[in-house]
């Protein structure tokens, strides 16, 4: 009989090596933390009640909703592996997915994104201006912080304007134009070798979150000030969703704003449709009541 040790090694080989790096190394360390521990369990001797347990465990752990989500999903995915490659032909139990709630909502007006890049200018306060400038360019194309964060030479086309992200969250690459402010910061970084990564830690290793002058600058500008609900509270993801938020607000088309921001469907652009002129003005066309007020 199988065990789940073996389905994990046949998931690994197969269907895992098909992701991007750092794909793997998440999925990989995924399993080591939270899903090691079950490796010697037969495959067929899996029931709902054990992953009802699995996820009342990883609830102790204090793991958000959002990663007890993805290692359920992992979970299934090497089961559904097992039996696609006839390694188990036991029936897999349904799976009971926790509700996840992760879309932020917060967006900068124009005078607050001012207000942070103004911030981060003050040289009094910040001996350098990386931060200052990784804002100012996330606020012009909309990149994911880890897209951002592992730019290199070979994405920069400063002849005709792009970048180009060759890796997406989707799998899928795409090209976001730049505006001349942003192809000027990215020629004040641009590193000699074709590979090297644009803007980096000191050890010249990527970064992997938002650096301390950002969040101290956040702070500075009290825009997180007695806000309790971490997805109203501004981070260096707020900043993609300024941008896509600007665009929608002045006309630009939902799904043009889903492509620029890599959107693999119109379903996660759809957040913000909200800010449609044509939705915002919509109300206007309803009748009026004539009324004594």
């Amino acid at each position: 009989m199988a065990i789940l040790k073996d389905a994990w090694d046949l998931y690994t080989s197969l269907t895992l090596c098909d992701q991007s790096k750092k794909g793997v190394k998440i999925e990989l360390r995924r399993w080591e933390l939270h899903l090691s521990h079950l490796e010697q369990r037969e495959i067929g001797s899996i029931k709902k009640i054990d992953l009802a347990r699995l996820r009342s465990h990883l609830e102790k752990k204090d793991l958000s909703p959002q990663t007890i989500y993805h290692c359920l999903s992992l979970l299934r995915r090497v089961l559904y592996t097992a039996k696609e490659y006839e390694l188990s032909d036991t029936k897999l139990p349904s799976f009971p997915m926790p509700k996840v709630k992760n879309q932020r909502y917060r967006f900068l007006t124009v005078e607050e994104a001012n207000l942070l890049v103004t911030c981060l200018s003050n040289r009094k306060l910040f001996s350098s201006m990386l931060w200052r400038d990784l804002t100012v360019i996330a606020l012009n194309t909309g990149l994911r912080p880890n897209e951002l964060f592992n730019l290199r030479r070979c994405h920069i086309s400063l002849k005709n304007k792009v970048i180009y992200i060759a890796e997406s969250k989707n799998g899928d690459s795409r090209y976001i134009k730049m505006k001349p402010i942003v192809a000027s910061l990215c020629h004040k970084y641009l590193p000699g070798s074709r590979e090297a990564l644009l803007f980096c830690k000191k050890n010249g290793e990527p970064f992997t979150q938002a650096g301390a002058p950002f969040r101290r600058a956040v702070k500075l500008c009290k825009f997180n000030e007695d806000i309790t609900d971490p997805l109203y509270k501004v981070v260096f993801y707020t900043l993609r969703h300024t941008f896509a938020s600007w665009l929608v607000m002045q006309g630009v088309p939902l799904y043009s704003v889903g492509k620029m921001l890599g959107h693999k469907t119109t379903i996660m652009t759809q957040r913000y449709a909200h800010l449609s002129p044509d939705y915002m003005h919509s109300i206007d066309k309803l009748p009026d009541f004539d009324i004594k007020i």
